[in-house]
This record gives C-alpha cells, structure tokens and sequence, in this order.
C-alpha cells in the first residue's frame, strides 16, 4: 500500500522533534560547554575561592585562541588571492586567472573575507565548529534621478533605451512638449553571493552526524521581522497571521547572554519594542532534512522554513548551503575537540599558583598581627594601618605580627611546568612567537631562527591546511558554482592589474582548486627568493638560452613578484606578447645599406658575368650545331653512297644469274651461239 504525502502538519511536528533533539541547541552539553568556553576566554573563570582573596584570572585559554587565530587568519588575509583555479587546459590560463580574481572578489570585496574568515576561525576554536552559510541573494534597490529642462522626446528615448527606469512624477509646460521636472525611478539588480558567518546558537545539526551533507537533519533559526519576510517573498497574508512564542525565551538565550553581558545592560532584543505589525520579530527555521513528501519510496532533500507551526515555503534543493570549519577533528564524527577547553586546566592550575603568590606577598606586606588584651591605648590605631601612622601601646610586648608560613620554592617551577604543557597542547611555543630569548640570540644565525620557528610551527601548519581543505576550498567552490548557476550580466574585473571584461554564463565547470598559503615570517620573502634563484640559474646557464626565453623570464618575474606581496605585476612587467617590435638601430641599418649595396653590387658583377658566360656557350653551342649538321650530312651522303653501291651489287648479281641461266639453256638446247641481251 503506497505511503500517503505528507501533510504541513505532520510536516512541522517532524522538525520541531528533530530541532529540539538536535546538538547544539538550547541547554544542551555542547550549548554549555560553549558557554564556559567563552567566560574562560574572557576571564571570568575560575572565580576566587573565597572573598578577600586575588581575583587573578590566567588568560591561558584567551592566550592560545588569539594566538592560534592570528597565525591561521595571518595565512590566508595577508595573500590577495588565497584560492585559485588551476586552468583546465593551455586554452584556459586567461579564464582561468580570470576566474581566480573574481571569486576572491566576491569573498573579500562583496562579502567581508577577513571578518568572515576571523569569525569561523574563532568559533571553531571556542566551540568545536564554526559554520558559514553561502547562498545566492535576490536583490534590487530602487534609485531617483530628477531630470529638469529637457524634451519630452529626449524622455521618451531614454524610457525607450531603458526597460528599468520609471516615471514616478512629470511636469510638463504649457505645451506640453517641454519638460520642466521629472522625477524617475531606476530599478537595480544587486544580487549576489552572501556569505554569512552563523552564531554558534544559530545553527543545528542531528545527533551522530559524521558531515553535514551526512546529517538527517540540519538548520539555521534566525529571527526576522514580518517586513523582511515579505521582502524575502513569502505570503504576505501567512506572515502577519504569525506567533512566535519563542522571541523572550530566544532574548535570553544563555550563550547570547555571555556575548553581550560584559557590554550590555538589559536582556531584550527588541530596543523600540514597537507595536506595528511590520517590526514584529519572529523566529524562522531554515531547516534542510531528507524527506518522502509525495509519498513513495524517493525522499528527496527538501529546505523547509517554517515559523511556529506555520511553514512559509518548501523547495527541493540540490545541497545544503552550510560549510563548517573544524580545528580538532574527530573521525567519524561532525564535532570535533574543543580547543578552548583544553586550556581550561591549565587556565585553572596557573591561577590558583599566581593567586597564592599574590596573597602570600599581600599577608606578607600587611601581616595579621596579635595583640595583647588591654595593651593598645587605642586599638582603632591599629586598624588604620596609615603608613607611618603611631601606635600607642601600655607595654613594649602589646603587638606582635602572626608569623608566616614561607612561599613553597616548587610553585614556579610547576608554573614552568605548565607552560611546557600549554605549548604542547595548543602547538604555539614561545620560539614560534619570538619569546625564546636561548633562541633568538646573536649567536644563532637568521636562517636558523627562521628554521626553528619553521619546526615549531607544525600544528598551526597541520590546523591552517584543514581550514584550507576543509573550508576554503568548498566555499570557493559554491562561490564559482552560484555565480556560474545566477550571474547573468558581463563585469569588468581587475586581473593582475588590468581590467578585462568576464562572462561567467560561459565559464566551465571547474572542480579543481589551489589554496597557497605560507605560515610564518620570511615565508614569503624565501618564496620569492626561490623563484629569483630559478630565473638567475636558468639564465646564466647557455644550454637553456633556447628554453629559456622572454616568456618564461616573464612568468618567473611574475611569480615572484607576487610571492612577495605585489598584486599590479603589470604597473612594473609588461607581457611580451603585448610589446610592439623594437625600432631599428640606426648603426645597425647603416651597416645594412653597406651590406645590401654591396650585396646589390656583387649581385650586379654576378649577373653580367652569367650573362657572357651564357653569350659564350651560346656560341659554342651554334658551332657545335653546324659541326654536328655537316658531319651529319657526311654521314647521310656516305650512307646514301653506300646504299648505291649495294644496289649496283645487288643489280649486278641478278644480271649474272640471269647470264648463266641462259647459258644453261643454251647448252641443253645444243645452241652455243645465244647470246642472252636484255629485252
């Protein structure tokens, strides 16, 4: 029996159980330790553990979250262009780089890159995970321009040209074809990618999930008034009839307590409290979960928001527009560890060690005194404590100070101690911060600080190269995805320093992506360098004089021009292939004119000499003509003599044959006397 579709009922109680199962929110463990996270980041725990003592606070967990987020944030906000597309084929270098700059611009221009990237950073850190949501937004703003003394045909054109400019209001003059003022209205398209870094609270994943694209259920819950709702397209009707019973509970969400409490005053989020319709906040779930909707036995992932009980809108969607950072990973599982809290020990040992020191030196300077009973004239003397104040005492032994117990000698080296253990936990040692004074002294060169600090470096390399695989890289990706899939106008963009005109309707589909970061100071001056050294070897050496041309000096300047920070290579380098030929030198062509009148000259003696020569065998070749023909007539006459001789010979024989027959005859007949004459 086929399953029947589901109704928006069944629908919404489906999403709100699996909201309120989910990790992450409200009053859950994660929600909790967020919150203790953020009071150790900012030094509100551990309390004193009674009144009167120091309040020292350790910033240990603060100390490591800064510092590990100001090498990562380092990395990737100091290179311009952190993510670029590798060129799918030797056709594609210019789409390629083209491609390249315009996402970057889309990151750091359109949207905040720096902030965004700094707030991912850090609530991975503080919370396990941070999570930015990427989505393409549907905007336009109107824009009024006045025109004034002008034709109303001029008008007319320019409405005609323009399919988005508006009349709002027109005054005309008496006759109608003059404008005195019209007040037009121009409707512009600003839409874009929006990438929005989400408040740990904000956003909700299912139990046991190992990925996002993996979970059963994954949302962001944000508020929004009914006038953004509207503007965001939904039933104007389904919005104003909304409640939301969550708004004062939501204002006093614990972890947005601890954000602002240091800060803020009061508890609501609603500062007019406006009673218009328009201004009421309501909480929406943008929830996206894997469903069977029509029935059957193909679920489909749905984005479903709803608010309260009411769902404002259901699509099918191809993805979940949610991309996480996770510092700390843990196979297997979407969470990772808390960076924050495993400094939350260290926070807690290192200030009750600095909180005795304190008080021991307090008791020490200002000790408890005893006193004997009747042996102050006035005890209020005493209690003053005035620096040079008198005392006036009955006896000399009426005050003695209370003795005191030493400084234990092992509390600064367990301090050591537990610094040692900070750096291997958090992998930010002194050396990699320039703290090592053993280190960093005259008797070790340059280049063996910089290796050290290298070495020590390699958990903040090990967490900078998961940001860049694991949230770089597929943030980029859905950047070029969504402009490709919704930017339907050319741009004109900045590439290497020159503007040039795009058009990401034909842009390929690329999957491929190169995150170039480099951690530490030098790094990138040793990076140019690199290429420096490439250029002078390649150069120098004559068996690569052939390999090694214009062209390819000019991509090695290129590269390590950029290594070292320069974004307008083409403000200092010029490509070849756009330098015009190079005028001739004027030396040069003399010595040209020489060499071709000469060439001409010798040309010029060749010729005539080919010509008597040619004079000469044509000569030769006339009497060796004649010579030829008259010793073929010999030859004719000889064998025309000879050819008469044989006749005669032949005319002779026949002649004597005949005699002799004759004769023949004659003697048979007995007749000797015939004499055989030709008739």
């Amino acid at each position: 029996m086929p399953e029947r579709p589901l109704t928006d009922d069944h629908i919404v109680a489906l999403l709100q159980e699996g909201v309120r199962l989910s990790v992450g929110f409200s009053e859950s463990k994660l929600s909790k330790e967020r919150q203790d996270a953020m009071r150790y980041f900012m030094g509100e725990l551990p309390k004193p553990l009674h009144q009167g003592s120091s309040r020292y606070v350790s910033m240990d967990v603060y100390d490591g979250v800064e510092s590990m987020k100001a090498q990562i944030l380092e990395v990737f906000s100091a290179n311009h262009e952190p993510v670029s597309f590798p060129p799918l084929n030797a056709g594609d270098v210019e789409a390629a780089r083209i491609a390249t700059a315009y996402t970057n611009y889309v990151f750091f221009r359109q949207n905040n890159g720096f902030r965004c990237m700094a707030d991912v950073i850090h609530d991975g850190l503080i919370g396990r995970a941070g999570v930015a949501k990427i989505f393409w937004e549907e905007k336009t703003e109107e824009e009024e321009l006045e025109m004034t003394d002008a034709d109303l045909p001029e008008l007319e054109a320019h409405l005609a040209q323009n399919e988005n400019v508006k009349v709002k209001s027109l005054d005309l003059d008496e006759t109608g074809v003059r404008v005195h003022r019209a007040v037009l209205t121009v409707e512009r398209n600003k839409s874009q990618v929006r990438i929005e870094c989400l408040p740990p609270e904000a956003f909700g994943i299912s139990p046991r999930a190992t990925s996002i694209d993996a979970a059963e259920l994954v949302f962001h819950r944000h508020f929004r008034t009914v006038s953004q709702l509207i503007r965001d397209g939904y039933d104007p009707k389904k919005v104003k009839e909304l409640y939301d019973n969550e708004n004062i509970w939501l204002s006093t969400e614990p972890e947005l307590l601890v954000r602002f409490e240091q800060t803020d005053d009061i508890i609501t989020k609603d500062v007019l409290n406006s009673d218009q319709t328009a201004l009421k906040t309501v909480m929406v779930y943008e929830c996206y979960t894997t469903l069977a909707i029509d029935g059957g036995d193909k679920a489909d992932l749905w984005k479903i928001t709803f608010a309260g009980d009411t769902i404002l809108d259901k699509e099918r969607v191809s993805e979940k527009p949610f991309i996480a950072f996770v510092p700390l990973p843990r196979p297997h599982s979407f969470w990772g560890d808390n960076f924050a809290m495993l400094l939350r020990p260290l926070q807690n040992a290192r200030t009750a060690l600095v909180r005795s020191i304190i008080d021991h030196t307090l008791i020490t300077n200002n000790p408890r005194y005893q006193v004997v009973k009747g042996g102050l004239a006035n005890p209020k003397e005493l209690m003053e404590n005035r620096i040079g104040g008198i005392i006036n005492v009955l006896r000399p032994d009426s005050i003695m100070a209370m003795p005191q117990a030493g400084l234990n000698p092992f509390i600064f080296s367990t301090i050591e101690m537990i610094d040692s253990d900070k750096e291997q936990r958090t992998g930010i040692s002194r050396l990699s911060q320039g703290l090592n004074k053993d280190a960093i002294s005259k008797q070790n060169s340059a280049e063996m600080v910089q290796e050290l600090v290298s070495v020590s470096q390699i958990r903040q390399k090990i967490v900078a190269r998961m940001f860049a695989e694991t949230f770089m890289k597929p943030l980029f990706e859905r950047i070029y995805a969504l402009v490709v899939e919704n930017e339907s106008r050319s741009r004109i963009v900045e590439v290497a320093g020159a503007w040039v005109e795009m058009d990401p309707t034909q842009w390929p589909d690329r999957h491929d992506l190169v995150v170039d970061f480099a951690l530490g100071y030098g790094e990138k001056e040793r990076e140019a360098q690199k290429y420096i050294q490439i250029g002078t070897l390649l150069g120098s050496n004559p068996h690569f004089a052939r390999m090694f041309g214009e062209h390819q000096q000019y991509n090695v300047a290129v590269k390590a021009l950029r290594a070292m920070g320069i974004k307008d290579v083409s403000n200092y380098l010029v490509n070849p292939a756009k330098l015009p030929p190079p005028p001739p030198n004027p030396m040069q062509q003399a010595e040209l004119a020489m060499k071709q009148a000469d060439a001409a000259m010798k040309q010029a003696t060749a010729r005539a000499t080919i010509m008597q020569a040619s004079a000469s065998v044509q000569d030769d070749q006339q009497a060796r003509q004649l010579e030829a023909a008259k010793v073929l007539g010999e030859t004719q006459r000889a064998q025309q003599q000879t050819e008469l001789a044989r006749m005669q010979f032949l005319h002779q024989m026949a002649v004597d044959a005949a005699e002799i027959a004759l004769q023949r005859d004659a003697e048979a007949s007995g007749n000797l006397e015939g004499i055989a004459k030709p008739k």
